[in-house]
Formats: C-alpha cells, structure tokens, sequence
C-alpha cells in the first residue's frame, strides 16, 4: 500500500506540475539533457561531452607513461586565468577523470590510482564479510554503493584529479572515511573471534 501511495502520489505531482506550468518539462530538457545548447540530443551530448573526451584522449596519448602534470592540461593556453578561488581560464574541460588521469599523470598515475581503489574494494568485501549483524552490513552496503555510484560519475566529469574541485575534496575524504569505517568493522570482527577462541577454551579447561 505504501508502494501504491507513493506511486500515485508520484504521478499526481506531476500531472498537476504539467498542468500548472506546460512548458515547465520542455525547459528542464532544454536545460539539462541538451544544456542550453539548442541542438539535438547527440548534437548536444558531441559538444558537451564528446569534444572534451576527445581533447583529452590526443591529450593522454601525448603524456607517455610520466604524464604533464597534476592539472595540467596539454595544449591549453592559460593566458586567460586570472588567479583566486576560481578556475576560470586555467585548462580546459577533461570530461572523463581516467583520461584526466593518464594526461596529467600517465599510466603510472592510472595504475597507482586503481591499485589504490582495488585495494579499497578488497577491505570491503573483507569487512562484509566479516562483519556481525544487518545493521552494520546494511551501512557497508549503502556506503560502497554510493562510492560506486561516485566512481560511475566520475567517467563522464574529470573532478576526480581536478585541483580545487569539491567534488574531488568529498570523494578522497569519503574514500578515508570508509577505509576507516572497513578497518575498525574488521578490527572488532577479529576481536570477536579472539574472544569466543578464550572462552571457548576456558570452557573445555
């Protein structure tokens, strides 16, 4: 019933925003799928994303294996950049971090940056794993997918290894976050199982 509730209540919401502000729907599609651009949806999605891949792929085949450097971007002209709490005039859109990433600092970057994630990965399945209770599994499960659902994003921006970004700021300290939170799950699970080995044997003593 809940469910049911939640549905038409969904569907009333937006029937009544149809019918209160007709081209509401037409300006949000106009804002947001074709970004103000006037075109096409593959016109739009070619200028929005597809053109910044594309620089920063010529970009990732220039840099080698060492890279240009952190936030560099190959070929940009930084002559616009002003300075401040702004990035304005400084690079150029990357539109993919794993581009980003070989550009700025090349496929030994990549591979440090993936080791670093699969060895994150790992500690979460082990903390899972191990881990007592639904409560606590329920908190392991939420916290990764929304990491998931980050490093999903971060394959169409480039905040990942952007300098200054928010976005990059929230997703390395969210990563320290969980580390630790997988640590200690992991660290009373083994604190558990020493103790019941204890007890277990203070009992047959």
């Amino acid at each position: 019933s809940k469910k049911l509730v939640a549905f038409g209540g969904g569907t009333l919401l937006v029937l009544v925003t149809s019918l209160a502000a007709p081209g509401y729907g037409g300006e949000l599609y106009s804002k947001y799928v074709l970004k103000n651009t006037g075109l096409s949806m593959s016109a739009a999605y070619a200028e929005s994303r597809g053109e910044p891949m594309e620089e920063s792929l010529a970009g990732a085949k220039q840099a080698s294996f060492v890279g240009a450097g952190y936030g560099v971007s190959v070929g940009a002209d930084p002559s616009g950049y002003r300075g401040g709490f702004s990035a304005v005039g400084y690079g150029r859109e990357k539109g993919n971090s794993v581009l980003a990433i070989i550009e700025e600092t090349g496929l030994i970057g990549l591979v440090l940056v993936l080791l670093l994630l699969l060895h994150i990965f790992g500690m979460a399945l082990k903390a899972y794993r191990m881990s007592y209770g639904r409560e606590v599994r329920a908190l392991i499960g939420l916290s990764t997918g929304l990491w998931f659902g980050l490093a999903v994003h971060f394959n169409f921006e480039a905040w990942l290894v952007a300098p200054g970004s928010a976005e990059s700021l929230f997703y390395w300290g969210y990563i320290g976050a969980l580390y630790a939170m997988y640590r200690r799950v992991i660290y009373e699970a083994r604190a558990r199982q020493r103790q019941s080995l204890l007890v277990g044997g203070a009992i047959f003593e």
